[in-house]
């Protein structure tokens, strides 16, 4: 299973990237940008924020065959 990962080195301008979120995933907390639990996967962070800020990381952990 994938998640997002946020990258806030890369983040100039936090408050302009959260709003890249059309779900509101994407929120402040203690000074950096953090995905919360309404998150789709859309990706638009990915495609649309500064190079590198976002990604999205395969977990290894996570079983594909149950």
């Amino acid at each position: 299973m994938a998640r997002l990962v946020i990258h806030n080195g890369k983040i100039t301008d936090r408050d302009a990237f959260i709003k890249i979120c059309p779900f509101n995933a994407l929120e402040i907390k203690s000074g950096v940008a953090e995905v919360n639990s309404s998150c789709k996967m859309y990706r638009l962070c990915v495609r649309k924020g500064p190079e590198g800020a976002a990604e999205i990381v395969e977990d290894l952990n996570f079983p594909l065959f149950y």
